[in-house]
């Protein structure tokens, strides 16, 4: 296998956290307080309004709209409730998995699909390429700072954390797709890159396609460290890729297993707690239309359950086992702690003015109930909310609440995004019960959940 070596640049910077949020407003504490995790920390893209989808047209140099990592704070009544750090610089453009937490929750990584933008920037084709992966310290959450970044892409679309933390996964969407590893020493130190392209991995390709099909939308390591599950999102394929390391300690991907056909624009997905299954979000987009009418479907998304092979096998066999349909435009999926339930979250129509015909007001999380013991799912229903483009979507470390990313709000007077907060019942039937909204800066987008 051919491998390009490089080397990451780091930078050691600090950074003061700025203050802000929900602490004294009581119906947001409340809805802060009721999620069950030790912090919650949110991206917002300020480069971005949701209408840039339509129009292409970036935010002016209004303050109001900067990139920020915002950390909420449950639970602490009499102390900080949240704090913000501004410029972590991070797109909207791509998933909403392009911020990850380490397993020890000490430290946040945090991509950009796209730079920020700078004076005399107008539209979106202005923006140039993204290059960096940044750490941050949150080993005092209520004092996040910069830890360092590395320069990796161009264009990093998603990324994901080993379980056991020295290693993070991304896949850029370059001119030659790929993967690349980072070193990760110490607490969040970034290291060394490894460039792998996907065409060196055994991979079909379709000739057809843009970039031959290599196209990876995410990628995700399985609970037990030894795979990567990647995304062809065109082809509407899995592949499965067994990590080593050499000798020298330098990471090898292999392919393990054939690659498995789910529907197209397979965008996302997650592996449920026990690694037998891995469940894929298919979002359905028309990839030959020129407008984003013509692009968003006017069908529901798709879940598909792949049951994988046996661990140990040279040649494991992955089958889909289980199909099940979700709302129209979900781009951000979740996986309950216990695995027993899956989430999406549904931007439908959201991102057109109000006078364009297929505008919708509301977006949806669709709920489903995973039986780990035949990979069905079973759905519990669409839950409708007033949003614009929300994707980001994550249960609570307790399982008991689940949380979605808004991008805006219609007719607010102030711009801001939000933390749409439901609390699960589970009688007398599984359902979601809204609790309430977190305001956050405008652009809110990607969600990470601190588990301890």
């Amino acid at each position: 296998m051919h491998l390009r070596r490089t080397t990451a640049l780091l930078g050691i910077l600090g950074s003061q956290a700025c203050a802000g949020g929900p602490g004294s407003d009581p119906a947001q504490a409340s809805a802060l307080d009721a999620i069950g995790s030790p912090y919650v920390a949110v991206l917002s893209d300020g480069d971005f309004f949701a209408s840039t989808y339509v129009d292409g047209q970036l935010p002016g140099p209004d303050p109001r709209y900067r990139d920020t990592l915002s950390i909420l704070l449950p639970g602490r009544a009499g102390e900080p409730r949240s704090a913000r750090l501004p410029d972590v610089s991070n797109s909207v453009a791509g998933p909403p998995e392009v911020l990850a937490l380490a397993p020890d929750n000490r430290t946040a990584y945090v991509i950009e699909l796209l730079q920020p933008r700078a004076p005399g920037m107008v539209t979106r084709d202005d923006l140039p390429p993204g290059r960096r992966l940044t750490a941050v310290d949150l080993s005092n959450p209520a004092k996040p700072r910069l830890r360092g970044f590395a320069y990796v892409g161009p264009l990093p679309e998603a990324l994901s954390v080993h379980p056991g933390g020295r290693w993070i996964a991304l896949t850029t969407n370059a001119a030659e797709e790929g993967i690349q590893l980072v070193a990760v020493r110490g607490q969040g130190e970034l290291g060394p890159v490894t460039d792998i392209p996907l065409a060196a991995l055994d991979v079909p390709t379709r000739a057809d396609l843009p970039k031959n099909g290599l196209d990876a939308s995410y990628l995700a390591w399985h609970p037990g460290g030894k795979l990567l599950a990647v995304n062809l999102y065109r082809q509407g394929r899995i592949v499965f890729l067994r990590f080593t390391q050499d000798a020298a300690g330098a990471p090898v991907l292999s392919r393990w297993g054939a690659p498995v056909a789910v529907d197209e624009d397979a965008y996302t997905g997650r592996f449920t707690p026990d690694g037998r299954y891995y469940v894929v979000n298919a979002w359905g987009r028309n990839f030959n239309a020129t407008t984003p009418d013509q692009r968003l479907p006017e069908h529901p998304g798709s879940l598909s359950v792949i049951r994988l092979g046996a661990l140990d096998a040279p040649e494991p066999v992955h089958a889909v086992v289980h199909r099940a349909e979700s709302d129209r435009s979900p781009e951000g999926m979740a996986m309950s702690p216990d695995g027993t339930l899956v989430a999406t979250c549904n931007m439908r129509e959201t991102i057109f003015p109000e006078s364009h015909p297929r505008y919708t007001r509301e977006a949806t999380v669709s709920l489903f109930q995973f039986d780990g013991a035949t990979g069905a799912l079973a759905k519990v229903g669409d839950y409708p909310f007033e949003a614009v483009l929300p994707e980001g979507i994550a249960f609570d470390a307790s399982g008991r609440h689940l949380l979605a990313a808004s991008f805006e709000y219609r007719g607010s007077q102030e711009p801001h995004g939000g933390l749409e907060v439901w609390r699960i019942a589970r009688t007398p039937a599984v359902s979601l019960r809204h609790v309430g909204r977190v305001e956050l800066p405008p652009g809110a987008h990607a969600v990470a959940v601190a588990t301890h």
